[in-house]
C-alpha cells in the first residue's frame, strides 16, 4: 500500500508522541526510583552481626547504634545472628532486598576467608558491597588462668616442648581470630589446639573459667580483664606497633609473614541504589567523627583514626583481600584442617 503525504504526516507525529510518552514514563520512573531513594531512611535500619552477644562485632555496632539517629534520622538496630561461622547471619543480608534496611557488619577476613573455606551460598565479592569501616583494630594472643606460660618466649617454647598439648581459642577456624592462629602456627613451627567459639564473650568466659588456656581475641574484648589481671595479653598479632597492651607483635618476635591486618566493615547487599549508600555513608562518617564514639572506641583500644567510608577504595580492598586470603588458605591447606 503506498502511503499519501498525510498519512505519512500522521503515522510521524503518532509515532512521535508514543515516543514522547515513552521517555515521560522513563524519566518519571528514574525520579520515582530517586525520590524513594531520597526518602530513605524512613524506618531503622537492621545491623546484622553474625556472632553472639557481647563480642567486639556487637559491641561496636551497639555503639554507634546509641548515637545513630542523630545522624541518620532512624536507629540502627543490632541483630545477632551468631553460629556457622558467621556464614548464616552474612548470607542473609547477602540475600536481602538491596533497599538499605538491612546492612552488615563483619570482619573483612570473615567475609572473604571464611567464604572461601566453607560452602556459603553467596559470593561475598559480586553479592555485598562495603560502604564503611571503623578502621583496623588489634588481636591478641591472651594467656587465661590455666595457661603453663604467660609470654610470648615462653608461649612459644612451651608450645614446641608439647605439641598439641595447648589449647587456644577463637570466634571460628577462618573468622580474623582463628586465620591468625593457623598463620601463627605455621610461621612459628608449633601445633595446638584451636577451638572454635561463636563470639569474643564465649571465649573470654571459657578462657576465664580454665577451659581453654590461650585465646586469640579482638584487643578491645579483654581490656577489663587485662586491667584486672586476670587474663594476660602476650602477643599482637595484626602488626600495631602502638597497640595498648604494650606487647611485641609477630614481627617483634621474628614472624612478620604471619601478621593479619583485620578490620571491622559494614556492607550493603549487591543493588543498594547509589543514593541510599551515600546516605547512609555521611551518617557513618558523621559517627566516626562524634566526640562521644571516639572516647567510646578509645575505650576498648579501637581508635577512629583510620575510619573510612570511600566505598572504591573499600571495594578495592574487599576484592584484594579476597585474593589474599585465597592465597593463604591454599598454602596453609586450611580446608583440610576444619
Amino acid at each position: 500500500m503506498k502511503l499519501s503525504a498525510k498519512n505519512i504526516i500522521t503515522f510521524a507525529a503518532a509515532f512521535g508522541f508514543t515516543l514522547c510518552l515513552a521517555a515521560c514514563g522513563a524519566k518519571q520512573g528514574t525520579e520515582g526510583a530517586d525520590k524513594k531513594a531520597m526518602d530513605f531512611p524512613k524506618k531503622p535500619v537492621t545491623v546484622v552481626v553474625p556472632y553472639g552477644a557481647g563480642g567486639g562485632n556487637d559491641t561496636v555496632a551497639r555503639m554507634l547504634a546509641s548515637v545513630s539517629d542523630q545522624y541518620l534520622g532512624q536507629k540502627l538496630v543490632v541483630e545477632n545472628q551468631g553460629g556457622g561461622n558467621t556464614i548464616p547471619g552474612s548470607a542473609s543480608v547477602a540475600k536481602a532486598d538491596p533497599d538499605g534496611y538491612t546492612i552488615l557488619l563483619n570482619n573483612n577476613t570473615s567475609i572473604t576467608a571464611v567464604t572461601q573455606v566453607y560452602e556459603a551460598g553467596f559470593d561475598p565479592r559480586e553479592d555485598l558491597i562495603p560502604f564503611a569501616t571503623p578502621g583496623t583494630y588489634s588481636n591478641v594472643i591472651c594467656a587465661g588462668p590455666a595457661a603453663p606460660a604467660k609470654t610470648a618466649e615462653e608461649f612459644i617454647a612451651y608450645c614446641k616442648e608439647h605439641p598439641g598439648e595447648v589449647t587456644i581459642s577463637c570466634a571460628g577456624y577462618a573468622d580474623a581470630t582463628g586465620l591468625t592462629v593457623f598463620r601463627m602456627m605455621d610461621a612459628m613451627g608449633i601445633e595446638c589446639q584451636v577451638i572454635p567459639f561463636t563470639s569474643g564473650s564465649e571465649q573470654i568466659s571459657n578462657l576465664l573459667g580454665g577451659h581453654v588456656m590461650y585465646s586469640s581475641v579482638a584487643g578491645g574484648n579483654v581490656v577489663k580483664h587485662a586491667q584486672e589481671g586476670t587474663v594476660v595479653p602476650i602477643i599482637e598479632t595484626c602488626g600495631i606497633e602502638d597497640n595498648s597492651y604494650k606487647v611485641p607483635t609477630l614481627a617483634d618476635l621474628g614472624y612478620e609473614e604471619a601478621l593479619t591486618p583485620i578490620c571491622r566493615m559494614f556492607y550493603a547487599p549487591k543493588g543498594t541504589p547509589d543514593e541510599v549508600l551515600d546516605i547512609l555513608a555521611a551518617a557513618f562518617e558523621k559517627m566516626f567523627q562524634d566526640e562521644e564514639m571516639q572516647k567510646m572506641f578509645g575505650e576498648i583500644y579501637e581508635p577512629l583514626d583510620h575510619s573510612s567510608v570511600d566505598r572504591k577504595q573499600l571495594t578495592e580492598d574487599h576484592l584484594n583481600d579476597y585474593e589474599d586470603f585465597g592465597t593463604i588458605i591454599t598454602e596453609l591447606d586450611l580446608k583440610s584442617k576444619v
